[in-house]
């Protein structure tokens, strides 16, 4: 995974349906799983991306070896607003890369298929498109029809179109855009619905499950007592980590942990777990190519880099900031509305405390070409403080300085929804978790919750009135829990920067039952609702 791009071709489009075609061309046999929960399983609103399909499509192939009848439901450009469209802020993505290869993908994997239109009248269509041109403009973030929230799904889609997070539906700009995504979780509203009933699906499996694209899908299976698991990018590497749903709406971010919260890890988990640690300080990132994913700053050269005062008198504190709209995404019971205004009130914190050094640590992809950010940090506190004050060190997203070195060097980390959380306290550094997310409530940092006074914690951690406990041995035993256990490997294919470099099976024989022990761990959970855990 070490190997730059410029030594990898990417798997693209035509190129990709030829290399998969001869891997699926002969079905293998069906050996059922004893004790099989659900049999009738929908694969939900699969993009026409190549990872997408690699992901979804070989999971798909490998449930049905195990004696599931598994359907994709795609999208045949209904949807007059979806996540495919952002993509450099155009509409092209239906006919640049996602419809135009969603069938011809589907097929030469040999994967059974049907369009969204199939499950969408005409008389529904109109109903929805009426719906959504009269709905007031301010009305459209809370909006509920047929007991789905779609206005809080609608409000993310339009603020990660823009890329912006604050920006809002009444805004000129977003107004059109709101109500495409509003005609689109109508649409799906109704698709979803007949889709589950004539199909007779037991359970569902999808990506993400927060955007419109598979947000109001999720919440019609959970309404109909349809279980839906879900998976994103696991937090090691090229693994996958999925968010459960045995129950409806009961979503347990990093599950299981409760299992294994006081269960020592062993000293070969151990040397795992810090063998990682050594390796995120110096590579964060082994599926992204990028300049400052090579970098082995030591913190001493950081410090002097940034204009850290060798002689000091207080604390040290590190800010990891997140990315801009990402974080309104991740936010949950967050003390602050905006991700901003918590920036913005540390900064004036520590302008009063100038005996203190705040580093505020921006994301690096805010930079990163294939997605850059329009409120980068850097930007936003150009325009509200203009001059940062002497004891605030900015480390601007083009940097090649690590999360580890700002690590080192802190006394005390604040940090937005980032896994930069989990490090920080294995490390054994004290943190504040702001704006909550998948790490909130695992008693490895004090969260920061709505009610919370934010600036008067950070009053008695500075005036030795308070002194942030961690503990480093729980905080280990959660971080090898979210990196181990809750990351799956996908050996199956390689990415890199998002793209598919190579196949790594010659046929679908491979992933059948007893072959691939990580394919066996992803079908045992979905089928039997299994503990989707890497050992």
């Amino acid at each position: 995974m070490s190997t730059s791009t410029a030594t990898l071709t990417a798997l693209k489009g035509s190129v990709f349906a030829d290399t998969v075609r001869p891997i699926c061309a002969d079905l293998p046999p069906v050996t059922p799983l004893s004790g099989l929960k659900y049999r009738r399983i929908l694969a939900a609103a699969a993009l026409g991306g190549e990872t997408m399909f690699a992901t979804m499509g070989f999971m798909a192939h490998s449930l049905r070896m195990r004696g599931a009848e598994v359907t994709f439901l795609q999208c045949d450009q209904v949807l007059p607003g979806c996540v495919a469209k952002i993509a450099d802020h155009h509409e092209s993505a239906c006919t640049r890369w996602c419809h135009v290869n969603s069938a011809p993908f589907a097929e030469a994997m040999q994967l059974p298929y049907r369009w969204y239109s199939e499950f969408l009248s005409d008389s529904e269509r109109a109903q929805c498109d009426a719906i959504a041109r009269e709905v007031p403009l301010e009305d459209i973030g809370e909006f509920v029809w047929r007991d789905v929230h779609l206005g809080p799904m609608v409000r993310l889609s339009v603020r990660r179109f823009f890329q912006r997070g604050d920006i809002e539906l009444t805004a000129p700009q977003a107004a059109t855009k709101a109500r495409d995504y509003l005609r689109s979780a109508l649409y799906l509203r109704c698709i979803t619905e007949r889709a589950l009933d004539e199909l007779r699906i037991e359970k569902v499996y999808m990506t993400d499950g927060v955007y419109v694209d598979w947000g109001v899908m999720r919440a019609v299976a959970e309404l109909k007592g349809i279980p839906v698991d879900f998976f994103l990018d696991g937090l090691r590497g090229h693994r996958l980590c999925f968010f459960c749903d045995p129950a409806p709406g009961r979503t347990e971010p990093i599950a299981c942990w409760q299992r294994w919260r006081n269960v020592p890890l062993t000293p070969e988990q151990q040397g795992s777990l810090d063998e990682y640690l050594c390796r995120r300080a110096k590579k964060p990132y082994v599926v992204y190519d990028a300049p400052w994913n090579h970098s082995q700053t030591l913190s001493s050269e950081v410090a002097h880099k940034i204009g850290l005062p060798r002689q000091r008198t207080g604390l040290v504190f590190g800010m990891f900031t997140n990315i801009g709209f990402d974080a309104y995404i991740l936010m949950s019971k967050a003390s602050y509305a905006k991700p901003a205004d918590w920036i913005f009130e540390t900064v004036e914190f520590f302008s009063r405390h100038p005996e203190h050094h705040l580093i505020i640590k921006t994301h690096p992809q805010e930079a990163w070409a294939k997605r850059p950010s329009i409120d980068r940090v850097d930007r936003l506190l150009a325009e509200r403080f203009g001059r940062l004050p002497a004891n605030v060190h900015l480390i601007l997203p083009e940097s090649d300085i690590l999360a580890h070195a700002i690590i080192d060097l802190m006394d005390v980390g604040l940090i937005y929804t980032s896994t930069v959380v989990v490090e920080a306290a294995a490390l054994g550094k004290p943190c504040l978790l702001m704006g909550g997310g998948a790490h909130l409530g695992k008693g490895i940092a004090r969260d920061v919750t709505a009610g919370d006074d934010y600036v008067g914690l950070l009053g008695a951690i500075t005036s030795g009135r308070m002194e942030l406990p961690v503990d480093r041995e729980l905080a280990r035993r959660y971080a090898y829990h979210a990196f181990f256990r809750q990351s799956i490997p996908l050996d199956c294919f390689d990415e890199l920067d998002w793209d598919v470099t190579r196949i790594n099976i010659e046929s679908l024989a491979s992933l059948a039952p007893g072959c691939n022990p990580a394919m066996d761990v992803i079908c045992d959970g979905i089928l039997r609702d299994a503990p989707l855990e890497w050992r």
